[in-house]
């Protein structure tokens, strides 16, 4: 029997919200473009469950059903715009310097997400995202072909990389930024990473490798 998305009863005192039948993996993919949707013209707080729900012309008792609550569907929500976003950054050029790559909608969107979600209580726990996936991975594996490094070498700058680019996005606007700022930021970074043999020389860790 084929499980569909307006299986659940909720309230019986409540009028039924009747809204298409939709199996419920294809529910899932629904739902979270909807709440993407949403999200690039609402502000985060005014997305409920009953606008997504509107949105995507499913029941809202989905949403609990599938993702478990408004906040988990959020993080769902921010790890597949980080992984939309892993898939474009990993076709551009390695060997050229990319700024642009932290204005892309995706990433921007899913970094002011995971902070509006810090900043409201969520579970840190609940928004990692896996180190071998999506753009975590696709800098590690640029930044040791790149630099001829370690792997913990790449790893360690990988984790500095996305900390700067989550906190460009978060923070820039709070600060004085010239227009051509973000070229030259992004030429030191990458004179940064030519230069991480030498540094992991310096350091020993080329040794500690061995």
């Amino acid at each position: 029997m084929t499980d569909t998305t307006d299986t659940l009863s909720g309230d019986e005192s409540r009028p039924r919200d009747r809204r298409r039948n939709v199996p419920r993996a294809e529910a899932r993919g629904i739902l979270i473009d909807a709440t993407i949707d949403l999200f690039r013209v609402t502000p985060f707080a005014e997305v409920t469950t009953r606008k997504i729900s509107q949105a995507a012309d499913i029941n809202e008792f989905a949403i609990q059903r599938i993702f478990g609550s408004q906040l988990d569907l959020f993080a769902v929500v921010a790890k597949e715009l980080n992984s939309r976003f892993a898939v474009r950054f990993a076709q551009l050029p390695a060997d050229e310097v990319q700024p642009g790559a932290l204005l892309d909608p995706d990433l921007v969107l899913r970094t002011r997400l995971i902070a509006w979600l810090l900043g409201n209580g969520a579970d840190p726990e609940a928004l990692k995202i896996d180190p071998a996936l999506a753009l975590n991975q696709a800098l590690l594996d640029r930044n040791r072909e790149v630099g001829a490094v370690s792997d913990e070498t790449a790893r360690l700058y990988t984790q500095i990389i996305i900390y700067l680019a989550e906190g460009f996005i978060t923070f820039a606007a709070t600060h004085d930024t010239r227009p051509d700022d973000l070229m030259r930021e992004a030429q030191l970074i990458a004179k940064f990473r030519d230069a991480l043999p030498q540094f992991e020389r310096e350091l020993g860790w080329a040794d500690d490798q061995n």
